[in-house]
């Protein structure tokens, strides 16, 4: 049986997706598990974990809509005759509610570390007033957008899919603030202390491979119109990549002797003892 072209690069783009999508699910796991071994939130970002369970929220209604809503699809393919399938994976949708369930256990961790017998002090973070602000904004401009196409088509408000679009828009602004307030703490501190940089380090991988699937799509359609059909997944995979490699140039470079996870320093001996029986602690 001969193998096409055409087929090799769909297998390849599917099996990219999932595996992107397997990357970045297990990349939200290292941060949940590090505070909880540690029994402390410090070091992470309070606004960093808001703004990812509001992001991936957007995320989820965003690819949600444009794989189950007939109205949706419909409108997309009208805006793209040469590629009416809008090129969102089973994969994206799952990524992101999964995303959303798990982002939302590590923001609890703040507001309710009792559960996760967290030490309270460290909790004790309220979000940013810039962050609530910017929240607020973004929550009244989807309203606006809804009401308009409820309730006042003649002013031209759009359609369902302009809601949509708006949405995603809202998540690729989320992801580019996010990322700020935690790379703000780590330049405080000095030091990325606290922050699981394991889950960077996937982070990163998962945006490569997502970008390489949405060009693969876009080549077997023939259209790459439909890179911008799909404009939160292009901007989202470049965003991530671009802050990821801030944080780790932070922690490997520029914090790397304070971001180390215990440092060993000698314990005072009885100087009658010989050399060979001095100890370390870890701190």
């Amino acid at each position: 049986m001969t193998i096409t072209i055409h087929t090799l690069l769909l297998a390849i783009s599917q099996a990219l997706g999932w595996t992107y999508t397997l990357i970045w699910s297990v990349s939200l796991y290292p941060q949940l598990f590090h505070n909880y071994r540690r029994r402390a939130t410090e070091g992470f970002s309070l606004d960093f974990a808001l703004l990812n369970v509001l992001g991936l929220c957007g995320y989820t209604v965003f690819n949600g809509s444009l794989l189950f809503s007939s109205v949706i699809r419909a409108q997309y393919a009208d805006r793209h005759p040469q590629s009416p399938e809008p090129p969102v994976h089973l994969n994206d949708f799952f990524y992101a509610l999964h995303g959303a369930v798990i982002c939302g256990l590590i923001y609890s961790q703040f507001q309710w570390p009792a559960l996760w017998n967290i030490d309270r002090k460290g909790a004790q973070q309220m979000p940013g007033r810039v962050t609530m602000i910017l929240l607020g904004v973004c929550f009244a401009i989807v309203v606006v957008d809804v009401l308009g196409v409820c309730y006042f088509p003649a002013l031209g408000a759009g359609e369902w899919i302009d809601v949509i679009y708006l949405i995603g828009n809202i998540k690729l602004f989320l992801t580019i603030i996010k990322y700020t307030p935690q790379a703000w703490l780590n330049y405080r501190r000095q030091s990325t202390r606290g922050f699981c940089m394991v889950a960077i380090l996937m982070d990163f991988t998962g945006g490569m491979l997502s970008l390489v699937q949405l060009f693969i799509d876009t080549a077997l359609q023939n259209d790459w119109s439909g890179a911008a059909g799909n404009a939160p997944k292009l901007v989202l995979g470049n965003i991530t990549i671009l802050f990821d490699v801030i944080l780790m140039v932070q922690h490997y470079c520029l914090y790397a002797r304070t971001s180390r996870p215990e440092t060993v320093r000698p314990v005072e001996t009885d100087p009658l003892l010989g050399a060979e029986d001095g100890r370390v602690v870890r701190e």
